[in-house]
């Protein structure tokens, strides 16, 4: 019978999180001794993009961050009081007392008590970058599995920084993980320098998003890298991720010093520049709403300008 390995706290709205799920897998998919399955921000489309099992989240954002209106604040309060409820919940599981749970979590946590392993990917999950209801969900997905006594991993990851009042909180939560964790690496040396200490097993490895597979570009993705190299100009693809200038710079700072920097390259080497938004359309704005404010203030002239219209998968953004 092969090991079950449950990856959890898949962001898979995100072309970078995919990516890695996707590298990871690949890089395994032949071990028989392996079977996968996964919690993902969007469990119908992981399924389809890994073709394996997946369930939500044990504490979600995408419900909330989805629905309009009175539905966004009964979801937001059905999270909240799971919340309230998951340390009665860890108490009871952790001394083998059946602790009730809605039909939806029960199918989560059955992934959990069928998995050997559970496994945090790589990324930056615990970071003030994603604020604390994110790092509260990358907690209480790991916390779960400390529960049911499982093998734990946080793999290839970056950890921290931490700034403000949030930042004390975001870092308590993850040090109460960092601490019981069973296996760490990271992937920078600044992570390692920084918490190494405490965990004194944690390694440094490679960033696996590296030994993706990138497959030929079909359909829309290949009709429209065609589109951009017909004028035979060299291309430059940046991908924006609206999160992070925020801790470095303001909105108005950032698109900018964004705008004037695009502008130069496309002037000097003469560059077809293409906008991929690392998030995706589903939760509009975002990633989009900040790359047409810069290209809106670059004066870049449009026939030098590419965004894909059709959402580009990981693999192809790759």
């Amino acid at each position: 019978m092969p090991d079950k390995v449950l990856i959890i706290q898949n962001y898979n709205a995100n072309k970078g999180d995919a990516s890695v799920v996707s590298a990871m897998l690949d890089s395994m998919k032949n071990d028989p001794s392996l079977e996968f399955s996964l919690t993902s921000y969007d469990p119908a489309k992981a399924e389809e993009t890994y073709g394996i099992q997946a369930r939500d989240f044990l504490i979600s954002a995408r419900r909330i961050r989805t629905s309009r209106g009175i539905y966004k604040y009964i979801y937001l309060a059905m999270e909240i009081l799971f919340i309230l409820y998951m340390p009665l919940w860890y108490c009871g599981t952790r001394c083998s007392i059946s602790m009730p749970l809605s039909k939806a979590r029960k199918a989560i946590i059955d992934l959990y008590r069928q998995a050997d392993a559970v496994i945090l990917p790589g990324g930056h999950f615990f970071t003030s970058f994603n604020g604390v209801f994110s790092n509260l969900s990358h907690a209480i997905g790991i916390f779960a599995a400390f529960a049911l006594k499982k093998k734990t991993m946080i793999y290839a990851q970056t950890l921290g920084p931490f700034w403000g009042w949030k930042g004390i909180l975001e870092k308590w939560m993850f040090l109460r993980v960092l601490k019981r964790i069973n296996t760490v690496t990271v992937r920078d040396q600044r992570s390692l320098d920084t918490f190494g200490k405490y965990h004194p097993g944690m390694q440094l490895t490679a960033e696996i998003v590296f030994a993706a597979e990138v497959p030929e570009l079909r359909g829309n993705a290949r009709t429209f890298i065609q589109h951009v190299r017909e004028n035979g100009r060299k291309v430059l693809c940046v991908t924006i991720h609206h999160i992070y200038y925020k801790h470095f710079f303001s909105r108005e700072d950032y698109v900018k010093l964004m705008a004037g920097s695009l502008a130069e390259c496309v002037k000097t080497y003469d560059l077809n520049l293409v906008m991929i938004p690392m998030e995706d359309g589903m939760h509009g704005g975002g990633d989009r709403e900040i790359i047409h404010e810069i290209l809106n203030l670059s004066g870049i002239p449009g026939d030098h300008l590419f965004m894909p219209q059709d959402e580009l998968s990981s693999a192809d953004t790759a």
